[in-house]
């Protein structure tokens, strides 16, 4: 196990049992903060390690950063909207980036097929969510931004998922990795958030910790031509 993997294997497990102590222990907003304070700890490694080499992610990083900032006042109509627009802003980079991966000839309609179920599948539970929890939204506008919010996740997990489907690299197995462990956080926490299911907190932070582990492995992965991922090593 190399250096950097060991260190944020510790790291995340450190924060992760700190962070469900304090979801058990006390109130949503110091959950909040320390959720800040674990993004700002996993920005420094990033900055340690030399992931700013990867331009795409150090601007994902910053779109948290703020997003993470804007969350501790979420009750605040203008605050929670923020909060939504940076995690948005780095999604759509994500999803830019996985769009740029796609690889036209490698494009089958079985596969094809199989993303459009999936897509539609995902929508039509976006939209059963949103209805459900319609009337503890501030108004029409934050209702449509995590509409957009949902459609956008949505996307840069297909993407993802065709990335690494169709590449199968070790980089590309890390970027679905975190896309996913970034939108089942978001789920669960929304989940959690507006249905007041407290334990529901304790998944989302997994996801949470695990996305930002393989969000940093990618960023530093060498830039070297991509090993293969061993199918039966």
């Amino acid at each position: 196990m190399s250096f950097e993997k060991k260190i944020l294997l510790i790291i995340s497990l450190l924060l992760f049992v700190i962070n469900i102590y304090v979801i058990s222990e006390y109130t949503i907003l110091e959950n909040r903060i320390l959720r800040l304070v674990s993004v700002f700890l996993y920005f420094l490694l990033f900055i340690y390690f030399k992931g700013y080499r990867n331009k795409a992610i150090l601007y994902v990083f910053i779109c948290f950063l703020f997003s993470g900032c804007f969350l501790l006042f979420y009750e605040n109509p203008i605050y929670n909207k923020l909060t939504s627009l940076f995690s948005i802003t780095g999604y759509l980079i994500l999803l830019v980036f996985g769009l740029k991966k796609i690889q036209l000839k490698k494009v089958n309609k079985l596969l094809i097929a199989f993303f459009v179920i999936i897509i539609s599948l995902n929508f039509f539970f976006l939209d059963q969510l949103i209805r459900f929890i319609t009337y503890k939204l501030h108004d029409d506008l934050q209702q449509i931004i995590l509409y957009f919010y949902g459609i956008i996740l949505v996307l840069s997990c297909v993407f993802a998922g065709h990335y690494n489907f169709t590449t199968n690299t070790t980089k590309a197995m890390y970027f679905m990795y975190f896309v996913f462990g970034f939108a089942l956080s978001d789920f669960f926490a929304v989940l959690a958030y507006y249905f007041n299911i407290n334990l529901l907190y304790v998944p989302a932070t997994s996801f949470y910790f695990f996305a930002f582990f393989f969000i940093i492995r990618y960023a530093i992965h060498d830039y070297k031509e991509e090993e293969q991922v061993l199918l039966n090593p």
